[in-house]
């Protein structure tokens, strides 16, 4: 006869004492963890865990070592053949936040270098050639030469600027003679007065 003893996960008592009371089996809930599975199991006792409805909780219980389990689904557990991969969601997070940085440096490093394209000179633009491209008039062009590079520079046309001549009926300036040196004297001399005789 098989002897099974109920325990809690929060009180479990040592696997010696439960071989020196021969006992074969342990029954308990799903709060145990792996560690004190293999502990039992190393003395050669049964571990028990119940109640286990979920594929992926019994996968994990049955890859820590358990004997058996107590459970709802048996006709689901009954067609496992093997364990489902089964991860605690932190490690589970854990994997993907490794995996998505290791995807995004390998994006990062695969991308090609831009090309650098040599800078090109700036060309100063041509009025005269812009006008022809648009199709402007060409007595406008005439006009636009006309103002840039005039026919006479200023001074072809000061030289051929006419000469101005006087009127014919413009009086002519009047034009005094001195008069000469030795009339003058003549003139101051007849000028004076005789000079009176003196009294004797």
């Amino acid at each position: 006869m098989t002897r099974v003893v109920g325990v809690s996960s929060t009180d479990l008592p040592d696997a010696d004492s439960l071989v020196a009371l021969h006992y074969e089996i342990v029954n308990v809930d799903t709060g145990i963890n792996t560690q004190q599975i293999l502990a039992y199991r190393d003395q050669g006792l049964g571990v028990n865990v119940y109640t286990i409805d979920e594929s992926w909780l019994f996968s994990q219980y049955w890859l820590s070592g358990v004997t058996s389990v107590t459970t709802n689904n048996v006709q689901t557990f009954g067609d496992m053949q093997k364990p489902y991969l089964n991860v605690t969601y932190s490690r589970y997070l854990l994997f993907w936040g490794v995996y998505g940085i290791i995807i995004a440096i390998w994006l990062a490093s695969s991308q090609p270098s831009p090309e650098q394209k040599p800078e090109k000179p700036l060309k100063t633009p041509d009025l005269m050639d812009f006008a022809e491209d648009n199709e402007i008039p060409e007595n406008i062009i005439d006009v636009v030469r006309e103002v840039v590079e005039p026919e006479h520079s200023v001074a072809e046309v000061v030289e051929q600027e006419p000469a101005v001549e006087p009127e014919e009926n413009q009086e002519a300036p009047e034009i005094q003679k001195q008069p000469d040196d030795e009339n003058r004297i003549e003139d101051e001399n007849s000028e004076e007065p005789d000079s009176p005789e003196g009294d004797s």
